[in-house]
């Protein structure tokens, strides 16, 4: 028996198999909901004070009526955490993609196998373009850079990681996936606008109340646990929109998309909104049986949908990939066994509630200030008549009794309270003056100001190396792995480092892939790297001064010089710029360092040659030269 029907076999399931998974799927999402209500209610209160909606909760009684004599009090919630929010956002879009130049580097895994296949020639759109003539590691590199870069720019990448800082800057814990998404391309030919469709691997942001996560991870490491970790997603679907796709779909269980279950959607009964609730588990799953073994399904993909009360499986599959599709990113993690982070706005969420009461309590006392209650002889008769004297600028009161005026609240201490608070957030938060774009006290030196500036971001720049070195590398990753998969045919694609496209086939695709991600330190990074490399050269150059001068040692070779300098400045095809030809070798000879009778002054012109070689001689990877 071949080992296909042996795995087949085994992973036969019969009704009471289907009911028992889908009842573990839900109470375990339903057990997770509950470990995690006390984190839930301050997620909505975050969303409150963002959404700027004030708490009138206190002025209700419990038929929700208002309470007399409370109506007239304002209520306003103040902008901090919107503010805060806006900010780190900001702040993170900086520190993980430069304006300009990449933001992570490939090393593609270049086989003998695939120097035969792949001829980089024939893959050029053009023969005007300064691209390389044979392909090495720094083309194939610079191609998997260029198909990535492609797919960025297509499924909307920069936007999506915007939305997973902010969930891990609301909620503590940022929630992704990366899957295979159709995309429509639309092609005119001769006999109009052609709809094609593309498999692109994407990245999209979720929220994390919508996911719940599982602590076995840290138990799998320190424990040895053999069952991997589930992740639950929860959503509202239209019902026919399911039914949709589970008509399109497969029911092969072993293709990651596969495995519905059309006849399990016949008699399901939508909501008065039409839509029904769907939980998916991803993860590893054991089925517990009371007849025989349990069974312990790795990699499993299930989705369960809830009609009037009772769970059903509509589709099982086994995961195709040795990972997981969802990528999270905790801001900071406080308690060993729990997956959940803490990020900057839970922090300030108390701090954003007390500040906005000071500064209600602030109004109120003000206008009971400016306009006091007062206190009058009820049995006067002027104001018997008129109900009582009337507030109001230059009022004249012809009365025999006297007006008394009634203090209530003290303004000044109520503003005091409330710049503490706010002070309190800001240290908190570290949302001080010169972060927010005020200007310091006029004596402060600059240096001194972008000091002041680099200690509010720290938290901030520490969240963005570990999201580089975590969730940003895996997505890249997870994105690579996708690309045999959904590729086919051929795709031009435009590389910025060629300035041209190059047309790629299946087979220009390594099979492996190394990516080093840097964020937008690496243009920086790189100036100080070529700034070193020129102090080297020039030590070097003096060197070999002093040894022609002694008469010891070889001459340097200027033109091995040069190539280092050309790709150490990013160029991708130096050679074509030292084609040996009669005509480039006639003329006179060159005078330099390492050449019998240079002088020093001689090795100063080289060395400046040199120079301006490596800094000012490109428009940049594959301009002129």
């Amino acid at each position: 028996m071949a080992d296909s029907d042996v795995t087949e076999k085994k992973r036969r399931f019969d009704s009471r198999d289907f009911d028992s998974i889908s009842e573990f799927i839900i109470d375990t999402k339903d057990t997770r909901k509950k470990a995690r209500k006390d984190m839930e209610q301050q997620w909505k209160e975050i969303d409150r004070q963002l959404a700027m909606t004030p708490n009138t909760d206190y002025k209700r009684g419990r038929s929700g009526q208002m309470k007399p004599g409370m109506a007239w009090m304002p209520e306003r919630e103040l902008p901090l955490q919107a503010q805060t929010l806006e900010i780190l956002c900001a702040d993170a879009r900086r520190m993980l993609f430069p304006d300009n130049g990449p933001w992570f580097r490939a090393h593609g895994f270049m086989s003998d196998e695939y120097l035969r296949k792949v001829d980089l020639k024939s893959m050029i759109a053009g023969d005007e373009n300064d691209v390389p003539s044979a392909i090495n590691q720094d083309n194939v590199d610079k191609l998997i850079e260029g198909i990535i870069g492609d797919i960025h720019e297509q499924s909307g990448f920069f936007q999506q990681v915007d939305r997973f800082n902010a969930e891990s800057f609301k909620y503590g814990t940022g929630v992704g996936r990366v899957r295979k998404a159709k995309k429509n391309v639309y092609i005119e030919t001769a006999r109009g606008m052609a709809k094609e469709q593309t498999l692109l691997p994407v990245f999209f942001a979720t929220s994390i109340k919508d996911t719940y996560l599982d602590e076995t991870p840290q138990y799998v490491m320190n424990e040895g646990f053999v069952v991997g970790p589930g992740t639950i997603f929860v959503k509202r679907q239209k019902l026919t929109d399911l039914v949709l796709a589970a008509q399109k779909g497969s029911g092969n269980p072993n293709q990651e998309d596969g495995g519905w279950m059309p006849s399990t959607l016949k008699d399901l009964q939508a909501d008065n909104d039409g839509c029904v609730d769907v939980v998916r588990w991803e993860g590893d799953l054991v089925v517990e049986r009371k007849t025989v073994d349990n069974m312990f399904i790795p990699g499993a993909l299930v989705t369960v949908v809830i009609s009037g009360g009772k769970p059903r499986i509509v589709k099982l599959s086994f995961r195709d990939k040795p990972f997981s599709s969802d990528v999270t990113q905790p801001y900071h993690l406080e308690h060993v066994n729990s997956p959940y982070g803490v990020g900057p706005l839970m922090k300030g969420e108390p701090l954003q509630a007390a500040a906005s009461e000071m500064f209600c309590r602030l109004l109120q006392s003000a206008i009971l200030n400016t306009e006091p209650p007062i206190r009058y002889d009820p049995d006067d008769p002027q104001f018997a008549s008129t109900g009582g004297p009337i507030i109001e600028p230059r009022a004249l009161w012809a009365s025999s009794s006297a007006v008394e005026p009634m203090k209530i609240g003290d303004p000044q201490q109520l503003l005091q309270a409330y710049v503490t608070v706010c002070t309190h957030y800001a240290d908190v938060t570290g949302m001080h003056a010169p972060r927010l774009g005020q200007q310091t006290v006029s004596h402060t030196t600059a240096y001194a100001k972008q000091q002041e500036l680099s200690q509010g971001q720290v938290r901030t720049v520490d969240y963005a190396n570990s999201l580089l070195d975590g969730a940003m590398s895996r997505i890249l990753d997870m994105q690579f792995s996708y690309l045999q998969d959904v590729w086919g045919g051929e795709r031009d694609i435009w590389v910025p480092d060629y300035g041209g496209y190059v047309r790629v086939f299946k087979d220009a695709i390594p099979k492996a892939c190394v990516f080093e991600v840097f964020g937008s330190a690496g243009p920086s990074e790189q100036r100080a790297r070529l700034q070193d490399q020129m102090a080297a050269l020039q030590q070097v150059i003096q060197i070999d001064m002093l040894k022609r001068q002694t008469g010891q040692g070889k001459p340097l070779d200027l033109d091995i010089l040069q190539k280092m300098i050309l790709k150490g400045a990013g160029y991708a095809d130096v050679d074509i710029l030292f084609a040996s030809s009669s005509a480039s070798q006639a003329g006179p000879p060159q005078v330099g360092p390492g050449v019998p009778g240079a002088s020093p002054e001689d090795a100063g012109t080289a060395s400046t040659a040199l120079q301006a070689l490596a800094f000012g001689g490109g428009q940049g990877a594959g301009g002129p030269v």
